[in-house]
């Protein structure tokens, strides 16, 4: 790899006025330098395009215009991204500390991965310091997937050159096309993932798929996806929403 890779960062967003600056301030304060930043946003009607204004000399490429949802926008930004590694981080989100960027581009520096993925912990939207949740990933295994097993999206980054022979995250689902796209994508034989046992990301509770209404959304989807990749998919979404308690007793 390069000894100084360029690190493709895509934030979709769609009225996003109450978190999206925490989310760019968080990009921007990251000590790895070689950054490229993409903006995807959805022709926001509040004040998230006014507030991404005020940092548009510091972001690389920015669209704002009316799309088909947060999986059609993801598929813009990376379109677009030209880094040897790809991340995205969501416009609630932000990345754990300051040197989050750096600490990725060393490990993908010293192993021979194309994918890598960490930990998360769920705040409060509006108070990124009381963690809720936290989602320790765990090394991976191809019999995981059997039990339910998935890593936090907003973990994981991934060389482009590895993109190239995935699907892209599919719009016949609103809430679970990173579901269905990392079953794809670990269970790739060109895919050479990587546990790194840190947080990569502070992701706020209060999305849709954190909400009651997006829960039995996100279900539902779920369902249909399990029906299509295995052979006992009720058994799958069980270990699946079985795994989440787990979550509230990882605390530090």
């Amino acid at each position: 790899m390069k000894p100084n890779p360029k690190v493709s960062i895509v934030t979709v967003c769609f009225n996003s006025e109450s978190h999206i600056r925490k989310t760019i301030q968080s990009v921007l304060s990251q000590t790895y330098k070689n950054i490229e930043y993409i903006i995807i946003d959805g022709d926001s009607k509040d004040q998230t395009k006014s507030i991404i204004s005020h940092y548009k000399s510091k972001i690389s490429i920015l669209v704002s215009e009316p799309d088909k949802g947060l999986y059609d926008a993801l598929n813009k930004g990376i379109s677009l991204a030209t880094g040897d590694i790809i991340c995205n981080l969501h416009s609630d989100d932000i990345f754990y500390n300051s040197s989050t960027i750096a600490s990725v581009v060393c490990k993908f520096k010293t192993q021979n991965i194309n994918l890598l993925y960490g930990n998360i912990s769920y705040t409060l939207m509006h108070n990124k310091h009381l963690i809720l949740r936290y989602w320790r990933s765990g090394p991976f295994y191809l019999t995981k997937l059997k039990y339910g097993w998935m890593a936090p999206h907003t973990s994981i980054f991934i060389k482009r050159s590895l993109i190239r022979h995935l699907n892209n995250y599919s719009l016949a689902y609103r809430i679970s096309a990173d579901y269905e796209w990392m079953i794809n994508a670990f269970t790739n034989t060109k895919t050479k993932p990587y546990f790194f046992n840190e947080t990569i990301t502070k992701m706020s509770l209060g999305g849709l798929s954190t909400n009651f209404t997006g829960f039995f959304l996100k279900f539902s989807e779920d369902k249909k996806i399990t029906e299509i990749y295995f052979k006992y998919p009720k058994f799958v979404l069980l270990c699946k929403n079985l795994r989440k308690l787990s979550q509230f007793l990882s605390f530090y």
